[in-house]
């Protein structure tokens, strides 16, 4: 803020980077300015705003991965070899697979009945009280991998669009 807030800048001489490219114009018309502010640079260079040169190399990398990213990701699934299957062919095998091996949820009723016996005060032992939180974060995590599948299932057939999420699920498998 100092290079920028300075009583030097009413001194015509003063610029603010080291090249002299960027400087407060004289005092002129209106048109002056204008010409002025046309001679420059499209893309301002990192020194202006106090940073190193490395600083647009790290910019410039982060733009070609996102554009490379940008071309992946809309790039047509097409199948590789002649006569095998469409990437959307092997993902829907791979879903079926997958909900095949999901096991049922848990049940407590299930279980062994000494676990979830109550004490004399009608609690239950601090153990118990652990092991039915676990069983409820299983079946919950269970309840979302199911319907994942099904949904990735629906939005490769065109029946649900396919989300963010969805998308990300179907290049993993």
């Amino acid at each position: 803020m100092q290079k920028y807030y300075s009583n030097d800048i009413l001194d015509d001489s003063y610029k603010f980077n080291e090249d002299g490219t960027y400087f407060a114009p004289p005092s002129g018309s209106h048109q002056s300015y204008l010409d002025y502010i046309d001679t420059l640079p499209l893309v301002d260079k990192p020194d202006i705003f106090g940073l190193h040169d490395n600083a647009d190399i790290t910019f410039q990398n982060q733009e070609s991965t996102k554009i490379i990213d940008t071309i992946l990701s809309i790039q047509p699934r097409v199948a590789t070899a002649a006569g095998g299957l469409t990437p959307d062919e092997i993902v829907l095998e791979k879903i079926k697979d997958l909900q095949g091996r999901l096991p049922a949820e848990l049940n407590k009723d299930e279980g062994i009945p000494v676990l979830f016996k109550t004490d004399k005060n009608g609690l239950l032992s601090s153990l118990t009280t652990v092991l039915l939180q676990e069983i409820n974060k299983f079946n919950k995590l269970l309840r979302v991998m199911k319907r994942s599948l099904e949904d990735l299932d629906k939005a490769i057939n065109g029946f649900i669009v396919m989300s963010a999420e969805l998308d990300s699920m179907y290049v993993a498998f």
